[in-house]
């Protein structure tokens, strides 16, 4: 199975503002795309406004995890489906704590706090996916007409494809308080899922900022507003061209909804 990528990422007008820079990142990448085990990765970071080079924190960390996920794909999901959990997000933030540690000595700054960001990412191969989740923001997906379980209509299952909730944000005691990639206790705190893309009927991935989530996820009862849902159904029929619908809805967002960045990337099926 092949995956196509749909993405984009908007500056928040209250970094226009003050001049700063877009602190969201996306990543798109694969491995060995005419081969049956290609992997296909999507990343997003959204770096931390309080840390004070978290653009480059989140460029890294999504650079970082597309090329982890790309070379140890099948090593994670048999690690995974043995229950290694614990043992394998270790690794994972050895592995990245180590990259940002490099990318600190390059910037000049004492320690990777300063580089500080979330991070979601969403692997597939083989008909198989593997998910990472640390932070705010969310992973949605798009699923069809033998999906188990209730849509985020309200649909039961053996209706219309609709969209769901994979992964919900990551928050503190309060709302506005998130962790991040940085943390010492990152795997403890980092959420990963995986499983059969058939079984599950998953034919899109959609990983987003809490700048966009905000304004297309209902919080108070999980839903999503129906215009995300025919997002999502045109970027698996129209991958190359749902990046002009994408930048539509974040123009939107940042002129309505949020001041904040916002980003999205979709990872779908090919029809």
């Amino acid at each position: 199975m092949k995956w196509n990528f749909s993405q984009g990422v908007r500056t928040g007008c209250s970094h226009e503002k003050q001049g700063l820079p877009c602190q969201d990142m996306v990543k798109a990448a694969y491995s060995r795309q005419d081969m049956e085990d290609a992997v296909y990765a999507a990343a997003l970071a959204d770096g931390a406004g309080s840390a004070s080079h978290s653009t480059e924190g989140a460029r890294k960390t999504v650079e970082f995890i597309c090329g982890w996920i790309k070379k140890h794909f099948d090593e994670t999901y048999s690690a995974l489906e043995a229950g290694e959990k614990d043992k394998t997000a270790e690794k994972i933030k050895k592995s990245l704590h180590r990259a940002l540690k490099k990318t600190a000595r390059r910037n000049g700054v004492s320690g990777i706090d300063r580089l500080a960001c979330t991070m979601m990412f969403a692997a597939a191969s083989n008909g198989r996916y593997i998910t990472g989740h640390i932070g705010d923001g969310i992973i949605a997906t798009l699923a069809g007409n033998n999906n188990s379980g209730q849509s985020s209509s309200g649909n039961t299952a053996g209706e219309q494809a609709d969209t769901m909730l994979f992964s919900a944000p990551q928050n503190g005691k309060y709302i506005n308080e998130t962790f991040f990639v940085t943390d010492p206790l990152m795997d403890r705190l980092i959420e990963l899922k995986h499983g059969s893309i058939s079984a599950e009927n998953i034919k899109a991935f959609a990983l987003m900022s809490d700048g966009i989530s905000d304004a297309v996820w209902k919080r108070t009862d999980g839903t999503f507003v129906n215009s995300f849902t025919s997002l999502l159904k045109y970027a698996t029929e129209n991958p190359l061209m749902a990046g002009k619908e994408i930048a539509n809805l974040l123009e939107k967002a940042t002129d309505v909804a949020t001041d904040d960045d916002c980003s999205l990337i979709i990872m779908s099926a090919q029809q």
